[in-house]
């Protein structure tokens, strides 16, 4: 009997169970003041086809599967949470905006600066506001001190314009985006960088190789995509104040205000200015420009309880600086002093309007557009030798529609482009205008196999009103075999319109003659091709845990290769600079192998080798390595947090000898070797935070005192033909001190 009676309540038990486990309810909030609930939310069970969707109320009842005892809810620009389930009466998610969006969940590891994101089907790096912190970051120009990946070198020896090189292509190679809007091309193609204040950028996302067809046709080397400081974060303000022994002082601001339950709002301001005269070289020319910045910008954000959401931006810069010989800045019109000056004038506009629909999973629609405005003057040399003026006007629009196949395994993105632009340039007297205006259609594709296989596959035609129609297919793949070891693959073609003058601006900084042997004649813009590469790249990363501390190892490699390139060929002759089209071979090979590893407790390590070999073919000397470019680099970050909240940080880089071109034809004392000398360069901060508000921090860049000898050839006679400001391989400046302050403010809290 007694046996009986315990099978019975064995069996009521289990029924009991059950039925009450059948569903299992619970609400979806967003991270906001107020935690609004969050409608249209997916909710399912992990490595399950079991999901639900939240009704208006942001509730949810999702029936049980005895497989998984995971549960995740997921919602278009918000970060994915996973929650275990314990048999809990209500499970509630608080879902944080997702400020990357890039709709993946991000892999958080001891609270990393630089962050791998795990389910990316591209190699995509995550660099956070914490990682920018670790250097004098300034403008995004400066904001990659602390990567391995990207090399930031000086364009010319006196108007401290700095570009970046991503796997061993020039700065313009790389695609640069606002939130996925795009932002430089044309004139800002290498002057746009400086024009982004480091203190406003909440995070980075570099992706190595063909980006997604979403974004456009461009993205030769990669993209860049910053996302700035958003009106409804957690910050009220937030400050920083900058200043060094060169005299540059940096003063930014952003202060945010939450109007409403839907409407929020920021203003940003930012000043720079460079006061005193280094010549720490004492070759007669100023080390850095005098002038002054200033950047204003005003962004609102609206969330709607209807499904719509919307955020748009004004952003006004100026520029005005002054380089050369010393007495370049007080120099009255007649004077015989070599100077190069810039005037810069920009005003960007952009939007964003997105549409959730309603009781449909994944289903989305979304329009970005943006117009930009840029007014360039500069001279080189006497202020009538060497003048260059640009005024540019460009407009993008891209409609996004996002939806699911039947389950959450297939989605596409499918929408249509027009990019417009028009630029009229002036050099040495002679006009240069054109006007682009591109249509586009394109496609995305994306297939999940759980957690093991991410694919991507895109295409996009385009037909430029210049070039024709162009197709560009793209290809993405990540595999994860097993835990914590991913593979990834991507090959896709890039076409790009070269920007003859703006791309190469540092050149005009010496007395070279620029020769532009134009081309096809059906070719309007100065006769020359548009470029068009095809790039492929596959990497591997493992993620491991060692005497219970995190790291991870990387190893990558990419090819690029050129169909057509805008070739610039230093070597013809020393007093000039030619321009032609590709006629041969030009590619570039990246490889890069990486560890990050928490040695002990807050000491952190990063050590990298990068490997490349740009090569391209020059009709003055045939298939030559590019100069100007380091074969080999060696990089080490170290970084450790005391229980106190002392902060030091060490960036050591070691550059190998790079190719310089010809100087042979000058008389001796103008004559510069053919290579470059092997150099190391160390950085060094130290900071203290005060109640995670507060941060003082001192550095030293360059704390080797390494500079380059004699950068400026004939920079004792400015205006001989031989004079030169553009053979920079190396540190123009000396050390360098610096301090700042860091200020930041939260909200206040509301229930």
């Amino acid at each position: 009997m007694y046996l009986q009676v315990k099978k019975l309540c064995f069996i009521f038990l289990m029924m009991h169970s059950f039925v009450f486990a059948q569903n299992i309810v619970g609400k979806v909030y967003g991270a906001d003041n107020k935690k609004t609930p969050i409608p249209g939310a997916v909710v399912g069970w992990v490595n399950s086809p079991v999901y639900t969707v939240t009704d208006d109320k942001g509730s949810f009842s999702l029936k049980q599967d005895q497989s998984s005892k995971l549960i995740y809810a997921a919602f278009l620009g918000y970060v994915s949470d996973t929650v275990s389930y314990t048999k809990q009466k209500e499970i509630k998610f608080t879902l944080k905006v997702n400020n990357n969006q890039l709709e993946e969940v991000v892999v958080r590891d001891n609270e990393s600066a630089s962050i791998i994101k795990a389910r990316e089907a591209s190699l995509t790096q995550l660099i956070t506001a914490k990682e920018l912190t670790k250097a004098a970051c300034c403008n995004l120009s400066e904001s990659f001190e602390t990567n391995p990946a990207i090399d930031a070198s000086f364009t010319d020896a006196v108007t401290g314009t700095r570009q970046i090189k991503l796997l061993g292509l020039d700065g313009p190679y790389s695609y640069y985006t606002r939130g996925n809007i795009p932002v430089m091309g044309g004139v800002a193609s290498v002057l746009g960088l400086q024009l982004i204040p480091g203190s406003w950028i909440q995070n980075i996302q570099l992706t190595k190789g063909s980006g997604s067809v979403i974004n456009g046709f461009e993205s030769v080397a990669g993209q860049v995509n910053y996302e700035l400081r958003k009106p409804d974060g957690d910050e009220q303000f937030y400050g920083q104040l900058y200043g060094n022994a060169g005299g540059r002082l940096e003063q930014s601001g952003v202060y945010s205000i939450v109007i409403n339950d839907k409407w929020s709002t920021n203003l940003m301001a930012y000043g720079r200015q460079n006061t005193s005269k280094p010549d720490f070289n004492n070759d007669g020319f100023l080390d850095n420009p005098q002038g002054n910045m200033w950047i204003g910008q005003n962004t609102w954000k609206y969330n709607g309880t209807n499904g719509w959401e919307s955020q748009f931006g004004v952003k006004f810069a100026s520029n005005n600086q002054v380089g050369g010989q010393m007495a370049a800045v007080d120099a009255q019109e007649g004077d015989q002093v070599w100077r190069a000056f810039m005037d810069t004038k920009r005003l960007e506009y952009w939007q964003k309007v997105g549409y959730v629909f309603k009781n449909s999973v994944g289903r989305t629609m979304g329009l970005q557009v943006a117009y930009n405005y840029h007014d360039q003057t500069a001279d080189f040399g006497l202020p009538t030798q060497k003048t260059y003026g640009a005024i540019e006007n460009s407009a993008y629009a891209n409609l996004i529609f996002q939806d699911i196949i039947k389950t959450t395994d297939h989605a596409y993105k499918a929408g249509i482009s027009f990019k417009y632009l028009s630029l009229n340039e002036t050099y040495l007297g002679t006009d240069y205008f054109r006007t682009e205006k591109i249509p586009g259609i394109f496609l995305e594709y994306t297939y999940l196999l759980k957690e093991a296989l991410t694919v991507v596959a895109g295409m996009r035609l385009d037909d430029h009103n210049l070039y024709g129609a162009f197709f560009t297919p793209r290809l993405h793949i990540r595999f994860e075999p097993f835990k914590k070891h991913t593979f990834r693959f991507n090959v896709g073609k890039a076409y790009r319109t070269p920007n003859l003058f703006a791309d190469n601006i540092g050149g005009m900084a010496s007395n070279r003659m620029w020769q532009i042997e134009t081309g096809d004649v059906a070719y309007p813009y100065y006769g020359l091709k548009q470029e068009e590469s095809i790039n492929a790249g596959i990497s591997y990363a493992y993620s491991f845990e060692l005497d219970y501390r995190p790291g991870s190892f990387r190893v990558e490699y990419f090819y690029t290769t050129f169909e057509n390139q805008l070739v610039k060929d230093w070597d013809a002759a020393t007093n000039q600079l030619n321009f032609y089209n590709l006629n041969g071979q030009s590619f570039a090979h990246s490889a890069q192998v990486q560890l990050d590893y928490e040695v002990f407790q807050r000491f952190n390590a990063r050590i990298a080798y990068r490997f490349v070999d740009a090569q391209t073919t020059y009709r003055s000397i045939g298939l030559s390595e590019q100069p100007f470019i380091s074969k080999h680099r060696f990089f080490t970050n170290l970084e450790y947090k005391t229980k106190n909240s002392w902060k030091f940080d060490a960036t050591l880089n070691t550059m190998s000898s790079q190719r310089l071109p010809t100087t042979e034809s000058n008389p001796a004392p103008y004559q510069r070797g053919a290579t470059s000398p092997v150099f190391s360069t160390l950085n060094v901060q130290i900071a203290k935070d005060f109640y995670d508000r507060l941060e003082v921090h001192i550095g030293v860049e360059n704390a080797f005192d390494y500079r380059q000898d004699n950068p400026i050839v004939a920079a004792d006679n400015p205006f001989a033909p031989e004079f030169d400001a553009s053979m920079v391989w190396g540190p123009v400046m000396g050390r360098v001190i610096y301090a700042g302050i860091r200020l930041k403010l939260l909200k206040k809290k509301t229930d």
